[in-house]
Formats: C-alpha cells, structure tokens, sequence
C-alpha cells in the first residue's frame, strides 16, 4: 500500500506496477494494441477505510436500509478519475491541517452519471467535514490500521523477493572475481 501510486509499486509477482510499464505514457494510441490492452486490464485502486453513517440509506428497489443506524465499516475502492481527484483533493486539505484522519470527518456525495451506451456509474465528490478530535479508542485503531497495513507490505514484498531473485552464473561470477580483487586486512 503506499500514500502516491505515482511511482513503481513492487508486487506479488516480482515485477512492477503488475507488469505494466514504468512512467506516463505521452502518446498511449502509439502503443500495440496487445500493449493498451494489457495496460488496461491492470487496475489501480485508491482505497479509503473506515467507518461511515449513511444518509437515507437503500437497498437496491427503493427499501430503506434499518439494520444500521450508526456508524458502519466500510472499505471503499475508488478508480474513477473524477472521483480520485475530489478525494485526493480533500485528503490534501487534510494532510495540510497536520491532523490525522480520525479527528475530521470525510463526506461523500455521489452523483449518478450515465455512459454514451448506457451504462450507470457513480462519480463521488469529497469534502471535509467537521473536525472531531480523538475520541476512546481511536489510538488503538489508529495502531491496528498501521499493523495491517505493515503486514499487507511485508507479506508483498516477501512474495516480490521471492519472484524476483537473481541468479548469477558461474561465468558471471568468475567475471566479477577476475575485476574485484578482495584482500583480508588485518
């Protein structure tokens, strides 16, 4: 997991980026077909997590939602670029006032928005709420969240080394032995 995916991510399969190249591509339409293609297929994911209140929340055919009055987990995977930018924007804001997550309140307003062949899809704007300070408890949560994601990097990085290892030859070796000439100093 990390704050910018502006950068090369290692993965699980000892590449980067889930094999796809490094950088900004300038002219995209340049590219081999089998290459869009590919790129496309690779999703990049922001993800918020949480806990969240939902207003006037429903069920899919109009019936409102009861089992949950209050407050919910939730984990949010975000790729539409409108999208990521409004949040990005507002953690920005949030990052600025040099406070943690947990002492301000995130709001989401969807908005629904139809494709040219039809297709419904949601575009979230974010905006920040009321600061909270820290209640009992959210150090605790706060520590919990850093654990797992601490474990989620480790066990990543575990899989990457161990797809990415690096086999040197025995004439690679000999090579590097002819060029380095180690001497014991005692």
């Amino acid at each position: 997991m990390a704050n910018n995916l502006n950068m090369d991510l290692k993965d699980t399969q000892g590449t980067f980026n889930l094999g796809r190249p490094s950088g900004y591509i300038k002219d995209f339409a340049a590219l081999p077909k089998d290459q869009q293609d590919f790129i496309r297929s690779v999703n990049r994911y922001k993800v918020l997590m949480g806990m969240a209140v939902f207003k006037d929340a429903f069920v899919e055919g109009g019936d409102p939602v009861l089992e949950h009055n209050g407050e919910v987990p939730f984990v949010y995977d975000v790729k539409n670029r409108e999208s990521l930018q409004s949040i990005d924007a507002t953690i920005t804001k949030l990052m600025s006032k040099r406070i943690s997550p947990v002492e301000n309140l995130i709001t989401l307003t969807p908005e629904e928005r139809t494709m040219p062949n039809g297709t419904k899809f949601a575009v979230v704007s974010a905006s920040l709420g009321a600061t909270v300070g820290f209640s009992d408890g959210d150090n605790d949560v706060l520590q919990n969240f850093m654990d797992y994601v601490q474990r989620s990097n480790e066990y990543i990085l575990k899989k990457w080394e161990e797809q990415n290892v690096e086999r040197i030859s025995d004439e690679d070796s000999a090579i590097v032995a002819n060029i380095v000439d180690v001497q014991d100093f005692e």
